[in-house]
């Protein structure tokens, strides 16, 4: 596609969004690509900022978007696993409506893996891995969502058969062994996982968190050996 053909999509689509509290304006099909990935770009942006008022603007940005895509294709996998990264950005910044907000996300990442689970390196199956091994124990979010270690190492295991490498797959198997108490095999996943993560000819924008974040947890798990 011409450059300025591409430019035009963009700016058809962010001018929707801009009409969307008004007049409920939607991107046209022509634009619905362009929509994905900015959806995409605004996920990734949440997810780089420690402004949780800035985060929560991307994140529903993000949504709408997504949403955008979904009016013309309801089963298309990306805009499908895009929305619900959203979600799950925004309910970090909220206090209300997480559990309804947490059934959406998790309905929304079940379908992309029944669609298609290889998108972003199993990325549905990393995401559902957090959220079993999180999970509140709070009356309000009921039996449906709660912590399940057991689902949260099998959902990590899954990942992990689709990229094996994959730096944010090993982490996740890794914290999974370390709460269970076997540091000895959660600092292999971490040391793996740094060692994937330095070998990445394109580092994105998180990879310096991730970095941190893996020689970290292999401090703490290196400490909790001699212990």
């Amino acid at each position: 596609m011409k450059p300025i053909v591409v430019y035009a999509s963009l700016v058809l689509c962010l001018a929707a969004f801009a009409a969307y509290a008004k007049t409920g304006a939607v991107c046209s099909l022509y634009t619905t690509h362009d929509c994905l990935n900015l959806s995409k770009t605004r996920s990734e942006q949440a997810l780089s900022t420690r402004d949780l008022k800035e985060k929560r603007r991307l994140a529903k940005e993000g949504l709408f978007y997504a949403g955008q895509c979904l009016k013309e294709n309801t089963k298309s996998v990306p805009c499908l696993y895009y929305r619900a990264v959203n979600r799950g950005i925004d309910l970090e910044t909220r206090t209300i409506g997480v559990k309804k907000g947490l059934k959406e996300m998790i309905s929304d990442f079940k379908t992309v893996i029944e669609l298609d689970d290889s998108i972003d390196n199993g990325g549905a199956y990393l995401a559902l891995g957090h959220v079993y091994m999180e999970a509140p124990a709070l009356p309000i979010m009921g039996n449906e969502i709660r912590k399940n270690m057991g689902l949260a190492e099998a959902y990590a295991l899954k990942a992990l058969s689709v990229a094996p490498k994959d730096a944010a797959n090993l982490k996740l198997a890794g914290m999974i062994a370390f709460k269970k108490r076997d540091y000895k095999k959660s600092l292999v996943y971490f040391k793996t996982a740094l060692k994937h993560h330095r070998s990445k000819k394109s580092p994105g924008v998180l990879d310096e968190g991730l970095t941190d974040e893996l020689k970290n947890w292999i401090k703490k798990a290196k400490r909790k050996l001699r212990e």
